[in-house]
């Protein structure tokens, strides 16, 4: 390696001369002179030597310079010059500060620019995917009661003022069903029957890309656009048609019949929204399956919504005391809960014990879907929380 080249910031001799001996170098990248034997030459401190250098003298080795602006590699200290020597491998191109400085923030503005322009490229795919100019003319009566009651339940809770679009369910301050299951059913529902597409005005976000075209989208985190009429007056008369029939007395025969099976439906999506709230409290894990259906669907022939979250806390409760008194897991227990929801609901027939019906817990607020069944269909508001919404006998 060659000698280290230097600019000096003064024409005093010795003071030139300690700095070379400063940075004088052997063929192993070693310095030749310590710090200590340049000082007693001539008579100062070790300190004093290291201020001069860094006042007096910059040191560079020949041909190193920055690639960009061909400023020369200054060394602020030996032990950045040995710190640099053995990063480099004697390598004679670098970057200095500023100019690594400048290509990160260019490298950035180039991110954003693409990042933008995918952006852009993703929303053009969202316009050209759904068009809202596509509307269909919607006869009340070909619906069945589900689809007129998800219908409203869903203008209701989110519609905006021009029925133009429906913000994501994650933002909207109330909640379409008691659980999310039946939510996103109901999303499916809207969407196969054309009454709602995904609005190009949604974060792309939402939406999963695959060479430049959607491969699928997330439910709770696009708007809907409402495509059930050509303008707004249309889409006002829709759901006043939907609505006039639902709160009047001449419903096809169809949804006279689908009338209770929709109840019973609501009601068990009510107490399975409690469960959870339950098993949450007692930190057990909660995946409802067939068993879990089936019990809550039999309890609700004899037992309203209020009467099931009797049985369904003390339940949990007792499933909770278990696993504290003997020790059991956390999933032993959990597992017990339906049985013991069962149990309890026979028992209770066969003995004809008075169950107590609860009040509606704060933590399962009443949902779109509940409110316009129980307010507008059924037209007996919360009374039909305490009373069975029995199949049997319909």
């Amino acid at each position: 390696m060659p000698k280290l080249e230097f600019h000096f910031s003064t024409q005093d001799r010795q003071l030139i001369e300690i700095c070379e001996l400063f940075w004088e170098i052997d063929d192993e990248f070693g310095f030749v002179y310590r710090v200590s034997d340049i000082a007693a030459q001539f008579g100062l401190r070790n300190r004093d030597i290291s201020k001069i250098v860094g006042t007096y003298c910059q040191a560079h080795s020949p041909g190193e310079m920055c690639i960009q602006c061909g400023q020369p590699a200054f060394y602020t200290s030996r032990s950045d010059f040995q710190q640099k020597t053995r990063w480099r491998g004697g390598a004679k191109q670098w970057i200095c500060a500023g100019c690594e400085r400048s290509v990160r923030e260019e490298r950035a503005r180039e991110y954003e620019r693409q990042q933008l322009e995918e952006l852009e490229k993703k929303r053009t795919i969202l316009r050209d995917a759904f068009d809202l100019e596509y509307t269909i003319t919607l006869d009340p009566k070909v619906l069945s009661l589900e689809d007129a009651i998800y219908l409203i339940s869903f203008v209701r809770l989110g519609a905006s003022e021009d029925f133009e679009v429906v913000e994501p369910i994650l933002t909207l301050p109330g909640i379409l069903a008691p659980t999310p299951k039946l939510t996103y059913e109901i999303l499916k529902r809207l969407i196969a029957l054309r009454i709602i597409i995904p609005h190009p005005a949604s974060v792309p976000d939402a939406f999963n890309f695959e060479d430049d075209r959607i491969k699928s989208y997330h439910l709770d985190r696009v708007k809907w656009g409402l495509v059930f009429g050509a303008d707004l007056d249309q889409k006002k008369k829709t759901i006043q048609a939907v609505e006039t029939i639902l709160k009047s007395s001449e419903w096809p025969d169809e949804w006279q019949n689908q009338r209770q099976t929709l109840w019973k439906k609501v009601a068990l999506e009510e107490c399975l929204a409690y469960l959870n709230v339950c098993m949450t409290e007692h930190k057990f894990s909660f995946n409802p399956g067939d068993k879990t259906y089936l019990v809550l669907d039999s309890a609700l022939e004899d037992f309203s919504i209020a009467q099931v979250y009797n049985l369904v806390w003390a339940a949990t409760r007792d499933a909770a005391a278990y696993q504290v008194r003997e020790g059991v897991s956390r999933n032993h227990a959990a597992n017990m809960v339906i049985g013991s929801i069962q149990r309890k609901a026979e028992r209770a027939l066969a003995e004809g014990w008075q169950v107590k019906a609860y009040r509606r817990d704060f933590r399962c607020p009443q949902s779109a879907v509940t409110s316009v069944l129980f307010n507008l269909v059924l037209q007996i508001g919360e009374a039909a929380f305490g009373v069975p919404p029995r199949t049997r006998d319909s």
